[in-house]
């Protein structure tokens, strides 16, 4: 048996490093395969665990072997029922008992972790089985033992389906994701805490907002980093009494803070010193961003309006035009103050049913229902905002997101026409 290489051999030493313990064959019954990296984390490969799989300290010698010599040391292409181990030493093998049994004190950590998911060999692209698994270090023996168990069976829309083949689109658990995603929106500001600032008010939210949407485009950021960006903002505001000389500190450090979450070259403190015109120096932006993360507790993490939408529309199968006015819609909401008052997923389901209603395509169905968990009548409302907002963009002074969804990228639809539908 082999294993794909790099172009370099390396030495039984290294080997012994490398694979811990190995035993040759498996249980017939199993289809699961175990190897251990550098940095002793299972590998598991397979399509289906059906029984107890036990690892003992059994070795076997490989012969005229060469390994991936990259840091982590995947193991890959194992044939089937088969396993690889290197001869160890008395050295080695004491230090390969030692590692084990200092796994007894984690016994409880491993026992928590459920990351190892198997896709059965019934698989059908209707329905997926969630497998939960279970680890366990028996304390008179060297083994570990998984164990799994069918739990649920979780149903797959069509748009997944047509996505199983990427595995970045993690297609059998997107309907659990988004769902959890959706029962647990928190980490965000509630709207109401405007009468508890002294010094500012919505107008000048409303503004700091407005400028913020302009040197995100300037620098060209994810749209992803601009919803985060304003998330922070409302959120320290609610927490503390802001003066109007320091709103735009915030608005800066939040862009700051956001951007080093989302982005894989993040502006440096330096560039936001430029943008602010030297209003501020790059200490009192670091010291801010110090109080607004001690301010949150370092809890930065939160599913926006912009993620539901992407997946409801998905799901609904939007048209580049008709997601274009939705996307359009959902940014022109983080203008106004009192849709704080709604949660991101219902701003987003709205969005995406007021695009549908003036464009003249099916607003809602089953299906769209299923995922958003909301009713037409619960969406309504928030339909009702975001259509005064388009109605009144035009006629508002604060004109950059009209600017940026003026682009052809975007369809040009923020000069859509509304008398016209």
């Amino acid at each position: 048996m082999s294993f794909v290489s790099s172009h370099q051999t390396i030495t039984q030493e290294t080997q012994n490093e490398n694979l811990i313990n190995m035993p040759e064959t498996q249980p017939k019954d199993s289809n699961i395969h175990f190897g251990y990296s550098q940095n002793n984390q299972m590998r598991v490969f397979g399509k289906e665990i059906t029984n107890l799989v036990r690892v003992n300290s059994q070795t076997t010698k490989l012969n005229d072997t060469k390994l991936n010599t990259h840091k982590l040391h995947p193991i890959s292409k194992i044939t089937p029922n088969t396993f690889a181990s290197t001869t160890v030493n008395q050295e080695t093998h004491s230090q390969t008992l030692a590692s084990i049994k200092s796994l007894r004190h984690n016994s409880t950590k491993l026992r928590q972790r459920k990351s190892m998911m198997a896709i059965p060999s019934d698989f059908s692209v209707k329905s997926v089985s969630r497998l939960e698994s279970k680890m366990e270090m028996e304390p008179e023996k060297n083994v570990i033992t998984i164990q799994a168990e069918k739990i649920e069976e979780v149903p797959m829309e069509e748009c997944d389906v047509r996505e199983i083949g990427n595995p970045q689109c993690v297609s059998e658990y997107a309907s659990t994701i988004f769902k959890y995603l959706r029962e647990n929106e928190k980490y965000i500001a509630k709207g109401g805490y405007m009468p508890n600032q002294t010094d500012i008010n919505e107008k000048m939210r409303a503004i700091l907002v407005d400028w913020l949407v302009d040197v995100h485009m300037r620098f060209k950021l994810l749209d992803e980093t601009l919803f985060l960006t304003i998330n922070l903002v409302d959120r320290y505001l609610e927490k503390e009494d802001v003066s109007r000389q320091k709103l735009q500190l915030v608005g800066v450090t939040a862009m700051l803070i956001a951007s080093k979450y989302e982005e894989i070259y993040a502006p440096e403190t330096k560039d936001f010193v430029y943008v602010t015109d030297r209003a501020y120096s790059k200490e009192e932006i670091l010291e801010m961003e110090g109080k607004m993360l001690a301010a949150f507790e370092f809890k930065l993490t939160t599913t926006s309006a912009f993620r539901f939408l992407e997946r409801y529309a998905n799901v609904h199968g939007l048209d580049e035009r008709t997601y274009a006015l939705a996307k359009y819609l959902t940014e022109l909401s983080l203008l106004e103050y009192r849709i704080l008052k709604y949660t991101p997923s219902n701003i987003a389901a709205s969005a995406l049913y007021l695009a549908c209603k003036i464009l003249k395509k099916t607003a809602w169905n089953e299906c769209l229902e299923r995922n958003a968990k909301y009713t037409e009548q619960e969406v309504r409302p928030c339909a009702k905002d975001l259509c005064v907002l388009l109605q009144n963009a035009p006629k508002t002074s604060l004109q950059a997101l009209r600017k940026k969804f003026s682009q052809a990228k975007y369809m040009e639809i923020s000069k859509i026409q509304l008398d016209r539908y």
